[in-house]
């Protein structure tokens, strides 16, 4: 799938055991159902499981699951609400490890 290709396109491949993709789930975003399934996948709470997204939308589901999210928006005009716990514009000169790190720390998500 098109998810796949672009992970494995970033050389993020070896961070990711689990792809869920819009087959996997019956309820689209905004509705966290995606993340409650992922937690479960994992056997992590949600709070615990570090989302990355790149719309509104998902910022939004990730949220209302209760995990913590970094935001990699398309572009600099997006408008997220609720905020993300974090935005960043590239993943260039990122360690996906640091950024989980910095999401993880941060024990105040509902």
């Amino acid at each position: 799938e098109m998810a796949q290709k672009i992970i494995d396109g970033a050389r993020l491949g070896p961070f990711f055991k689990h792809v869920l993709t819009e087959s996997s789930i019956i309820k689209r975003k905004p509705d966290p159902e995606v993340y409650k399934l992922a937690a479960n996948r994992v056997r992590v709470n949600n709070k615990d499981l570090v989302i990355h997204e790149d719309s509104p939308t998902g910022v939004r589901a990730a949220k209302a699951a209760g995990s913590p999210v970094a935001a990699f928006p398309v572009h600099d005009k997006l408008i997220f609400e609720p905020s993300p716990d974090a935005i960043f514009m590239s993943w260039k000169n990122l360690d996906p490890r640091e950024v989980m790190e910095l999401l993880l720390s941060k024990k105040e998500v509902k």
